[in-house]
C-alpha cells in the first residue's frame, strides 16, 4: 500500500533507492490471501488475513494524520508481532515491540 497527496507534491523516496514490488496483472484480489477495507470519513483501513479473518493492521484506533512531512498512524499489535521495516526504516532485523513506540520519520 501507498499512501500518497492528491497532487503528488509530497516527498516521496524514489524507487532507485528504494525499489517497491511491481504490480502484477496475473494477480486476481479474490484469489488473495489479504482483504484491505477502508471507512471515508474519517479515513481508516484495516487488512485482515481472509484464511482465518486474522486482522494485520487495523488504523481505526486513532485519526490518520497526513501531513508534508509524515503520515501518522496507529495499530494494535498481537502478542509476538513479526514487526519490520516501517516508513524509511528499512532495517532486515526485527523491531523491537515491548512497551515500545516507535516514531519513524
Amino acid at each position: 500500500m501507498k499512501i500518497y497527496d492528491q497532487a503528488e507534491q509530497v516527498f516521496q523516496i524514489q524507487e532507485s533507492v528504494w525499489p517497491r514490488p511491481s504490480n502484477d496483472d496475473n494477480v486476481n484480489p479474490t484469489s488473495s490471501d489479504l482483504a484491505f477495507s477502508w471507512t471515508n470519513n474519517p479515513f481508516t483501513f484495516v487488512v485482515t488475513r481472509t484464511a482465518n479473518n486474522e486482522t494485520l493492521f487495523d488504523s481505526s484506533a486513532a485519526p490518520l494524520v497526513f501531513e508534508d512531512q509524515y503520515v501518522r498512524l496507529r495499530t494494535n499489535l498481537p502478542d509476538s508481532p513479526s514487526l519490520y521495516g516501517l516508513g524509511e526504516h528499512t532495517d532486515p532485523f526485527q523491531l523491537n515491540t515491548t512497551n515500545y513506540t516507535n516514531t519513524v520519520s
